[in-house]
């Protein structure tokens, strides 16, 4: 069973997606008001049935719109009381902006992710450190969301980090635990030292999806790629799914049918049947 409001979404373009977004939030959740700044971007807050999360509309002064997600505590520190405003970089991620602090405006341009995490206007991670966005899109800046990680660690989050040759599988990683390395090699891996870091094959594999999620599951742990949980391109459902409370096995039955019908690649390297 899928829900009747991740219904019309197909084949509309992100800003689409967006403004069909806003007519469900208009009509499921309660409006916050609206806000244009001295850049002239005008944003729309609306808060989740649980008071849980807010979740913006951004619209800039060239009209593009964005969506984004966050926690109502966070509303409430930095949007509400802490006078700053989201805006869209280049890149498409929500950023900071307009700040007036004592009356006197401060120009802003944090990244609203690193904000959030580092719960500081300055967005500074200790060095070292940046964010992984867990479900890989940047309209989600929920606290569960986002965490901390190193550059390496970011790294691991992602599609299609192993290969599969015939019945053989590899991965290359840049550092490796020794405790993990002999681990791996009690299950029958290779762990071979290479140029840049290490190289972790097994060849005769029978069922090569099952030995990469046993094999990624070593070696990246909690940093693995969940394409369940990928939605950069179904960020909408996302949103709802925070936003109006759809039970979670619906939004998971929307996303298996979304990879099976436009991710045959996702699907058979995964084992994912719809």
């Amino acid at each position: 069973m899928r829900h009747q409001e991740f219904k019309g979404f197909e084949g509309l373009s992100e800003e689409k997606k967006a403004k069909r977004l806003e007519d469900i939030l208009k009509r499921e959740c309660w409006f916050l008001g609206e806000k244009e700044s001295r850049a002239k971007v005008k944003n729309s807050h609306y808060l989740s049935r649980d008071w849980k999360y807010v979740t913006t509309i951004i619209r800039n002064k060239e009209q593009k719109m964005f969506a984004c997600i966050y926690d109502y505590s966070s509303y409430e520190k930095y949007f509400k009381e802490g006078g700053l405003v989201l805006s869209l970089n280049d890149r498409g991620e929500g950023k900071c902006i307009d700040p007036v602090i004592n009356g006197k405006e401060f120009p802003f341009n944090a990244k609203a992710h690193r904000v959030i995490l580092a719960d500081d206007p300055s967005g500074k991670l200790p060095e070292g450190y940046e964010v992984d966005h867990i479900t890989h899109t940047h309209s989600d800046m929920t606290r569960e969301g986002l965490r901390r990680c190193t550059r390496v660690e970011n790294g691991m989050n992602k599609a299609f980090r192993s290969h599969i040759t015939g019945d053989a599988i590899s991965c290359r990683v840049k550092e490796i635990p020794d405790t993990k390395a002999e681990e791996l090699r009690k299950q029958g891996y290779l762990v071979k030292k290479v140029k840049g870091g290490y190289k972790v094959m097994k060849k005769g594999c029978k069922n090569a999806c099952a030995e990469i999620k046993a094999m990624e599951e070593t070696l990246f742990g909690k940093f693995r790629y969940n394409p369940l949980m990928d939605f950069s391109e179904t960020w909408h459902a996302l949103i709802l799914w925070k936003m109006i409370g759809i039970p979670k096995e619906e939004v998971m039955a929307y996303q298996k049918g979304y990879l099976t019908e436009n991710r045959a690649d996702i699907c058979k390297y995964y084992g994912i049947a719809d």
